[in-house]
């Protein structure tokens, strides 16, 4: 990250950010994803206020849960024009799953483009506002993280003979 984009703030932390400034800061916040979106949520502010959108938001995670939780919980806050990176989208089954119900349970039909051997991107048509009842449906059957099966599987990326890990 920082090669990519010198120039740009990076603050990791685990508590309150200030994003008050007109700046471009790049924001780390270790933890589960799960325990990490409410924080990551109060430090951008609402949804559709200056510092409140995400212009590009990429989402880097191999499992279903991980995925449903930032799709819920960031999506609203990128605006039209705004861009979705998905990687592993073509190499994880569970991101491809929960993707896809994401996109069809919100109607978006915004295309999807390839971006490499695992990822896509669409942009965003329209600002998204998350079907709540789904989301406490999905809460209910959740498990706890401790009760989270750990495991890792191999995955071949057709046609590079890579294998990563998810």
């Amino acid at each position: 990250f920082r090669n990519s984009l010198p120039h740009v703030p990076i603050v990791s932390t685990t508590s309150e950010a200030d994003l008050s400034g007109d700046d471009v800061v790049a924001l780390f916040f270790p933890g589960f994803v799960r325990s990490s979106l409410p924080r990551i949520s109060k430090a951008l502010g609402p949804p559709g206020t200056p510092g409140g959108d995400i212009a590009v938001l990429r989402i880097d995670l191999d499992m279903y849960e991980s995925y449903f939780d930032v799709l819920y919980e960031l999506m609203p806050r990128v605006p039209p024009g705004g861009y979705i990176i998905a990687d592993d989208y073509k190499c994880a089954p569970e991101t491809a799953r929960a993707v896809d119900e994401f996109r069809r349970n919100h109607t978006i039909e915004d295309p999807m483009y390839e971006s490499g051997p695992c990822s896509v991107w669409w942009r965003v048509g329209e600002r998204i506002v998350v079907r709540e009842e789904l989301r406490e449906e999905f809460e209910r059957a959740r498990r706890g993280i401790e009760e989270m099966p750990v495991f890792r599987s191999g995955v071949q990326v057709e046609g590079t003979g890579e294998v990563f890990f998810v």
